[in-house]
């Protein structure tokens, strides 16, 4: 963790040999971060508050591997990339929210192949916005949004070029992305 003020770096972990984390969200007060832990006993999705206490294990799998990518506005559910290990080692990716009060998971969209480069809530909550390939043959990526309930879902962004989603503006009205379609 680096405070942005005054430069200090602390480490938020604690690894012993073989274990490691990666793929981290900090809460939107700033209070606590999400982060997926490969340990012993296999992958958690794990919360640690800033103030330095002990982490908590919010979900715990051997068969599926847990990306947290953003926070809900009002702190109560993380949104995820679930990596879920089917038939032989292969992997099933879903957006998922996960509840922070209890480690709840609910599915909202699985994929046949291939995963989200980035997920991101709206300012308010209603909408997610992730980057996937149109087909399973492109290199390219299209931007679509989907209902947080997961009711519907619409191409937002259709274009042959790759367009890579960065997040949302501060207002929510309009998405951030970048693109390689000027070359």
């Amino acid at each position: 963790l680096r405070d942005l003020v005054t430069g200090t770096v602390r480490p938020v972990t604690k690894a012993e040999s073989g274990e490691y984390a990666f793929d981290s969200a900090i809460r939107p007060d700033g209070k606590e971060v999400a982060y997926t832990w490969f340990g012993k006993d296999g992958w958690d999705l794990r919360l640690a508050r800033l103030d330095e206490s002990t982490p908590r294990i919010l979900f715990s799998s051997k068969e599926a591997i847990t990306l947290p990518s953003d926070w809900s506005p009002d702190g109560k559910y993380l949104l995820s990339i679930v990596m879920k290990l089917v038939n032989q080692g292969q992997l099933m990716p879903q957006i998922a929210l996960i509840s922070v009060a209890d480690g709840s998971v609910r599915v909202l969209k699985t994929f046949d192949w291939g995963f989200p480069r980035k997920i991101c809530f709206s300012t308010d909550g209603r909408y997610i916005a992730y980057d996937f390939p149109p087909r399973q043959d492109s290199g390219n990526r299209d931007i679509f949004l989907l209902a947080s309930d997961g009711s519907r879902e619409i191409p937002l962004i259709e274009h042959p070029a790759d367009d890579m989603l960065l997040g949302w503006t501060p207002e929510g009205n309009h998405i951030l992305f970048a693109s390689d379609r000027s070359g």
